[in-house]
């Protein structure tokens, strides 16, 4: 993503740090598959209650977590 994009969507975008992981590192360990999922779970968490946004809660789960649907 360029940097005009990220400043033009930056009030609609989460950026997850991945500790540099490589997109294209298809052995990638399962707990590091999970770090990630929870990161992203983290800070989509972090997104959406700084930005008070209204949530649906969906009976869908994910890890036993609830799904947000904006």
């Amino acid at each position: 993503m360029e940097i005009n994009e990220i400043k033009t969507y930056k009030n609609n975008t989460i950026i997850i740090p991945t500790d540099r992981v490589n997109i294209l590192d298809f052995n990638m360990s399962n707990q590091k598959k999970i770090e990630l999922i929870e990161k992203g779970y983290q800070y989509t968490t972090i997104f959406i209650e700084n930005n008070k946004i209204l949530t649906i809660l969906s009976s869908n789960t994910f890890s036993g977590k609830n799904i947000y649907i904006v």
